[in-house]
């Protein structure tokens, strides 16, 4: 049986504008090693992240134990705990998202209608996530997530008494201060030697954020995720292909170069 992945990206990462055919055994592991069956080369990513094997009942996917973990539908997998893996399922290594879309198989007349029903999902989640939590984006600790709390008020900066320490000599000990409230995130600057920015503007007072928003502390930049409201990809192929349709690798590939994905097929 043949499945399929719709793989993209992050900003800066090396996916981008790829098809292949990936032809595998009784399991598909991905991760950053050459002898993955699908390979994704971002530091973010562990040499084996996880893989997907097949049951009588479907699919199922499991953590390999990575350093960064990966998450299903924005939910952390246990490193060994195999869970299934359903058609529209999302799953997130590092700086990718890996989307299930399904079993392939199909005729060429479908594959317009299903590349458009992709390049609206992807537009429209925009990588959407359950919790709110910052991400670094660059040092030792690239791709590292930090969880925040629904209400509170935590303290950035590298001194111990900071909720989140940053290992950056040009962050100050207490460098800034963000609090959560309502579902919203605001973010002052707590007197740093060399301050707070918020993309290219400099925090003075309470700034408010916005999902995917980039602060930079000394060195440091991390991106905010607030969570959205998650979209249903199998919803959205059934409004706009109908349930029984698939896809066609050779044909959707060529369709979604302007997509920005990479689109792999994994066959067992």
């Amino acid at each position: 049986m043949a499945f399929r992945f719709f793989i993209v990206g992050q900003e800066a990462t090396a996916a981008g504008f790829f098809a292949d055919e990936v032809r595998a055994g009784p399991e598909i592991v991905l991760g950053r090693s050459e002898d993955a069956h699908i390979v994704l080369l971002d530091p973010s990513v562990s040499r084996r992240h996880c893989r997907v094997t097949g049951h009588a009942d479907g699919l199922r996917v499991e953590d390999l134990g990575s350093r960064l973990g990966t998450r299903l539908n924005g939910a952390a997998l246990s490193p060994g705990e195999a869970v299934p893996l359903r058609a529209g399922d999302e799953l997130s290594l590092g700086v990718y998202r890996v989307i299930y879309v399904g079993d392939a198989g199909a005729a060429p007349d479908e594959t317009r209608a299903v590349a458009l029903a992709l390049q609206e999902f992807l537009e429209q989640s925009d990588a959407i996530v359950e919790e709110a939590f910052l991400e670094i984006e660059n040092g030792p600790e690239v791709g590292r997530r930090i969880e925040l709390p629904e209400e509170g008020v935590l303290r950035l900066g590298r001194g111990r008494e900071c909720e989140i320490r940053l290992d950056d000599a040009r962050t100050s000990r207490t460098h800034a201060v963000i609090r959560l409230r309502r579902k919203e995130a605001w973010l002052e600057d707590a007197g740093s030697q060399n301050g707070t920015f918020v993309g290219e503007r400099r925090v003075r007072g309470a700034v408010r954020l916005a999902d995917r928003d980039r602060l930079r502390l000394g060195r440091m930049v991390l991106r905010l995720r607030l969570p959205k409201q998650p979209l249903d990809l199998g919803a959205v192929l059934a409004a706009r292909t109908g349930p029984a349709r698939r896809l066609w690798l050779s044909s959707l590939a060529f369709l979604l170069l302007g997509v920005g994905g990479l689109l792999l097929a994994a066959w067992t």
